[in-house]
C-alpha cells in the first residue's frame, strides 16, 4: 500500500509546523512471501508522485508494487551496472551491429566475451562463479539488461535454460557460444546447446541429488 500517512502522529506534527510535508508518503516495501516487509517514509516531489500514479494506473498495479519494482531495479542493476561500466543501446542498434559480422567473427567475439567478461561480471555482482550465480547473471541480463527473456526448468537431473531474444541467428550463435564456453572453462561442466533463429536452449546435467537445487 502506498498512501499519505496523515494518521501518523509524527507526520501530523511535522505538517503542523511545515506545510511542505504534504508530499511525505509511506511505502511498505515487499518482495515475495519469503521477504520481510519494511516501512520507510519518503518525501517525494509532486511531479514524481503524479508520474507514479499515472504509470501504476496504466500497468494495473499498485503504486507500492511500482515503487518496489523501480527500487529493486536500482539496487540490483542500475548501481552495479554503472560501476561495472555498462552502457545502454537500443535493441535495433545491437542487431544491426551484429549483422555486420560474419558467423566466424560472431564466434570470435563470443570467445572474447567468455574469456574476458563473464568471470568479472558474475564475480562483480555475486562474489563467486558457480552454476547458480552464472544463471543468476543471465537472469539479470534478462530482467534488467533487456538482452533476452529467460526461462528455466528442471526435469530429473537436467536443468534446461531458454534464452529468447528475437534478434536472428547471429545472436543465437553469440549467446550460445559464450555461455557454453564460459560454463566449460569456468565450471568444468559440459552443456548441450540448441540454437534456432530467435532463441538458444541450454541443457545442464545436474549431479545426483541436485535435481531441485537453485
Amino acid at each position: 500500500m502506498f498512501h499519505s500517512i496523515r494518521k501518523n502522529a509524527y507526520t501530523d506534527f511535522l505538517r503542523k509546523f511545515s506545510p511542505s510535508c504534504d508530499n511525505l508518503t509511506e511505502i511498505t516495501t515487499t518482495r515475495s512471501p519469503r521477504s520481510k516487509s519494511v516501512v520507510r517514509s519518503f518525501r517525494l516531489d509532486d511531479d514524481v508522485d503524479k508520474s507514479l500514479h499515472k504509470y501504476a494506473l496504466q500497468e494495473g498495479i499498485s503504486i507500492n508494487s511500482l515503487v518496489n519494482r523501480g527500487l529493486r531495479r536500482f539496487v540490483l542493476w542500475d548501481i552495479n551496472a554503472s560501476r561495472f561500466g555498462g552502457v545502454t543501446l537500443a535493441g535495433a542498434s545491437l542487431t544491426r551491429i551484429m549483422n555486420y559480422l560474419s558467423d566466424d567473427e560472431v564466434r570470435e567475439y563470443a570467445q572474447w566475451v567468455a574469456d574476458n567478461s563473464v568471470r568479472d561480471f558474475v564475480t562483480f555482482f555475486f562474489g563467486e562463479v558457480t552454476l547458480h550465480t552464472l544463471l543468476q547473471g543471465l537472469k539479470l541480463l534478462a530482467d534488467y539488461g533487456g538482452h533476452f527473456e529467460y526461462e528455466e526448468s528442471t526435469s530429473g537431473r537436467v536443468r534446461t535454460v531458454v534464452l529468447k531474444h528475437g534478434r536472428g541467428m547471429k545472436w543465437s550463435i553469440h549467446y550460445g557460444e559464450w555461455v557454453r564456453l564460459a560454463v566449460e572453462k569456468l565450471l568444468g561442466l559440459k552443456v548441450e546447446t540448441e540454437r534456432t533463429e530467435n532463441q538458444v536452449i541450454f541443457r545442464f546435467p545436474l549431479p545426483a541429488g541436485k535435481e531441485h537445487a537453485n
